[in-house]
Parts: structure tokens; C-alpha cells; sequence
């Protein structure tokens, strides 16, 4: 994996305290035990739980016919702002299209590792 800032992030799984190499390798399927120096972030609301993957500093896609920059994590602000807005919008499916939510688990479990 290659490092930048000292992590080396693991999507979906956090950044690993890395030091100042260029890049680490990991042998192994487990990130238990590993030095998570930025564990995920989860948006909780009454039902679902989701994933706020903000630790791959090259989340941001460019817009067309720009360049990549590696970007960092957001602040504790900027999270508690999608969690607030993950929490109100939930809240709106529960009011307004409580049908739908069987279904937002079905999609969001795969890829957001929903509870």
C-alpha cells in the first residue's frame, strides 16, 4: 500500500500507522492488531449504520481533464456535519417512504457495511 503523511490507508478498513517509508505490505486478510493511526468513521442513525470512508486520500475523483491531488481526512467538524445530515435524511425515509427502507439495507450492506 503506499503511504502518504505517514498512513497508509486500507479503504473500507482505516489508515495503518506507517512511518516514513514510501509504502507498506501487509500478508495478511486480518486488520486486527494492525496500528490503525485513523480507525473508520460510522454515520449512525436509528436503523441503519454506514461507513464515512474519509481516510483514501484519492477519494476525491477530479474533475474532468484535471489532475489527482491526495487530499486528507475531513476535520471533526466536517464529520459531524455528514452525520448530521446522514441522521436527518434517514429520519426523512423513516417519515416520508418508511417502505423504502428494507431496501436501503439491501443496497448500502455490500459496500457500506451497514448493522
Amino acid at each position: 500500500m503506499p503511504v502518504h503523511d505517514g498512513v497508509a490507508p486500507l479503504p473500507m478498513f482505516g489508515a495503518l500507522e506507517a512511518g516514513a517509508v514510501e509504502q507498506v505490505w501487509i500478508e495478511t486478510g486480518e486488520v486486527e492488531g494492525l496500528a490503525m493511526a485513523q480507525p473508520l468513521r460510522r454515520l449512525t442513525a436509528a436503523g441503519p449504520t454506514v461507513t464515512l470512508e474519509d481516510t483514501d486520500p484519492y477519494r476525491v475523483l477530479p474533475y474532468l481533464g484535471s489532475e489527482i491531488h491526495p487530499t486528507g481526512r475531513l476535520s471533526d467538524a466536517e464529520a459531524r456535519q455528514w452525520q448530521a445530515v446522514f441522521a436527518g435524511a434517514i429520519d426523512f425515509i423513516e417519515t416520508h417512504l418508511p417502505h423504502t427502507l428494507p431496501v436501503f439495507a439491501l443496497v448500502c450492506a455490500p459496500c457500506c457495511r451497514c448493522k
